[in-house]
């Protein structure tokens, strides 16, 4: 395995908290969100 395609694997694979911003060209699989509603 190339020690650069493993390394951007395990960065894609984590998954980003609010405000944390995954590094530059890294598409990540999961993320967490903020949905702001309107009451009903």
């Amino acid at each position: 395995m190339d020690s650069k395609n493993n390394s951007e694997t395990s960065q894609a694979e984590k998954i980003y908290a609010l405000g944390e911003k995954p590094p530059l060209g890294v598409v990540p699989e999961n993320m967490h969100a903020f949905c702001v509603r309107q009451d009903r």
